[in-house]
């Protein structure tokens, strides 16, 4: 095929001959910006340098084709086309021209570029960036064998010798998904591309897959030990305290911006094209978690369109290099549990994706519904939450409650609330205030959201065997207000069980009436510990409770 360019003056092609001979010609009647007449005068200047070269007409054709390109009018440019088939009546038809051949690189870099869903959008699904440069890098795997080669050519048997070139000791699963991306770059070559009728890949080609691992999860305790150890880089630690308690993905999670982020109603919004299932989600965060959010945006002042997660010193966190530091973190952070770091045939050790795990783990443990979790998770049906349970029942069976206040067990976040204070919408107090209340109709019963309380305004939350200094003048000669509902007022009054409790709930509702949020949240902080300290067999008495908290021994 010829080539074609613009010149000062019209368009120029270059035309091939004869062995040696090619050469540039001028198309003065075709306008610049008649770009589509130019490509097509352009492919019938060749044909016919094509049957002139067939016919040994080398002499003849510089002439008769600077004749043709600087026809002005079609008419002009058919009389050429007519006097060059008589004068090549007869000759052989010219050659087809020979076109490379597509590789298996070709195919793979076609679809791992995102050219082949742009070709075929019905056919071929859009991926992510990091999901097509996992896919590359899976694939490319392959190359010493198959690269180079025609895809039309490759047969089962050096198919089945590019599966050698998987490392061996990659785990079953792992060199499944190779065999299958393997397959798949074969299914693309049958349709939509049309480059072969069958795939040379049989049925038995991926292997069957195993029984799931018994994975891992990380308890409260652990994690609050993770993320107070300050040997590790605190973006590494706010990291791991949001995927713990929100379950989002790796992925997903480093592409937020402050602008995604709504620190008034406490809302987190993920794009449709960050996720795996391609659908937007929307959740609002915990109370503790909103007011890390504030605290980090507050110390930082970002730009909206800034990171929520960065890397240490402005650099973007990567997935890889997240996973790759995680097991030192833990190892740093002296999480030694054995089952955290064993690797057997049913079992692996603790990865960075399992923090998804270990929220959904607690978070079923302590009575969210399933809609609850796949709002923050993504998952899509019961059947992919079940694989949970059995794990949810043993964290219930622990009491291992949730996980500490985000705020809280970031020492650096701590020290930032200190003097500054926090701030929680009114809606949070009302909602997790209403929640305790609704658990307490049964007082046999451990609370849905053990451990799961609102954040204190004090780092230290331990207060007197009383309650906390504050509440004793904050509920003394205070009359309900009409601004508390009816109903909560009755069912705080409803639930208290003693004496102290009473009191508790009457300053409650003094403070929820005035709008001291602070001090409401730090009365239902205060009640709640007194409700676990007299459920909990193990620990009668609310002193020995705190004590046991403090030395790091509770759940």
């Amino acid at each position: 095929m010829g080539r074609l360019r613009k010149k000062a003056v019209g368009w120029g092609v270059r035309l091939r001959y004869g062995q040696g001979l090619d050469e540039w010609f001028s198309l003065i009647a075709v306008s610049h910006d008649d770009e589509p007449l130019a490509k097509a005068r352009l492919a019938r200047l060749q044909a016919m340098a094509n049957r002139l070269k067939a016919a040994g007409r080398h002499a003849e054709a510089r002439v008769v084709l600077e004749e043709a390109a600087a026809a002005k009018s079609e008419t002009a440019f058919r009389a050429v086309e007519a006097a060059v088939a008589q004068l090549t009546e007869g000759a052989p038809e010219p050659a087809a021209p020979r076109t490379k051949a597509v590789t298996f690189r070709d195919v793979v870099e076609q679809w791992t570029s995102g050219k082949l869903a742009e070709r075929f959008p019905d056919e071929v699904a859009t991926k992510i960036q990091a999901s097509r440069d996992a896919d590359l890098a899976i694939l490319s795997t392959f190359y010493p064998a198959l690269g180079h080669r025609p895809i039309a050519e490759i047969t089962s048997e050096e198919a089945e010798k590019a599966k050698q070139l998987i490392p061996a000791s990659l785990e079953h699963s792992t060199r499944r998904n190779y065999t299958a991306r393997l397959r798949f770059i074969f299914k693309l070559a049958e349709q939509p591309l049309k480059l072969i009728e069958h795939s040379p890949i049989g049925s038995k080609f991926v292997a069957r897959r195993r029984a799931r691992h018994s994975f891992a999860f990380i308890y409260p305790e652990e994690e609050a030990r993770l993320l107070a150890c300050t040997g590790i880089p605190f973006e590494y630690r706010w990291l791991y305290g949001w995927l713990a308690r929100n379950g989002s993905r790796i992925s997903e999670t480093l592409r937020l911006t402050w602008q995604h982020i709504s620190l008034e109603s406490g809302t987190v919004r993920l794009e449709a094209s960050w996720t795996k299932t391609k659908r937007a989600r929307l959740w609002r965060v915990d109370a503790d978690v909103l007011i890390a959010l504030q605290r980090r945006w507050r110390d930082e002042g970002e730009p909206v369109d800034a990171l929520v997660f960065p890397g240490p010193a402005g650099r973007r966190l990567t997935r890889k290099t997240v996973r790759q530091r995680f097991r030192r973190d833990l190892e740093r952070a002296e999480v030694k549990r054995a089952e955290l770091h064993a690797r057997t045939e049913d079992s692996r050790p603790l990865r960075v994706h399992d923090l998804r795990a270990s929220f959904v783990t607690l978070a079923l443990a302590n009575g969210w519904t399933e809609q609850q979790v796949m709002d923050r998770s993504g998952h899509e049906t019961s059947v992919q939450l079940a694989v949970y349970r059995r794990h949810a029942r043993h964290a219930a069976e622990l009491s291992l409650g949730w996980f500490h206040d985000l705020h809280d067990a970031l020492p650096e976040l701590r020290e930032s609330g200190q003097s500054l204070g926090q701030w929680v919408p009114k809606a949070y107090v009302l909602r997790d205030s209403a929640q305790f209340i609704s658990n307490r109709q049964d007082p046999t019963s451990a609370p849905a959201d053990a451990g799961k309380q609102l954040p204190s305004s004090s780092p230290d939350r331990a207060g007197s065997a009383d309650g906390p200094a504050e509440i004793a003048s904050a509920g003394q000669g205070l009359a309900q207000p009409e601004k508390v509902p009816e109903a909560v007022a009755v069912a705080v009054s409803a639930t208290v069980d003693s004496p102290v409790e009473q009191a508790l709930a009457a300053a409650l509702t003094a403070a929820m009436g005035r709008e001291q949020w602070d001090l409401a949240q730090s009365i239902v902080n205060e009640i709640g510990e007194r409700r676990r300290a007299r459920t909990a067999p193990s620990v009668p008495i609310l002193a020995d409770a705190r004590a046991k908290k403090r030395d790091g021994e509770g759940k």
